[in-house]
């Protein structure tokens, strides 16, 4: 089955809520940091919401 997805959630007022589920993917160029061990990446999104991912680099050499 082709996207978009959905998931079932419960909210707290019991009520069922189905959302759509989907996948963003994001590239970062790393290559002015060859030595780098540990990264923490950060950006913000189109409505100003700040987002933080730390990534281990060793797990991709």
């Amino acid at each position: 089955m082709d996207g978009p997805y959905q998931d079932q959630f419960t909210l707290d007022n019991n009520n069922v809520d189905f959302r759509s589920l989907g996948v963003i993917t994001y590239t970062f160029d790393l290559k002015q940091y060859p030595n780098a061990r540990a990264v923490t990446l950060s950006f913000k999104d189109s409505s100003g919401r700040l987002y933080t991912q730390k990534a281990d680099l060793s797990q991709f050499r």
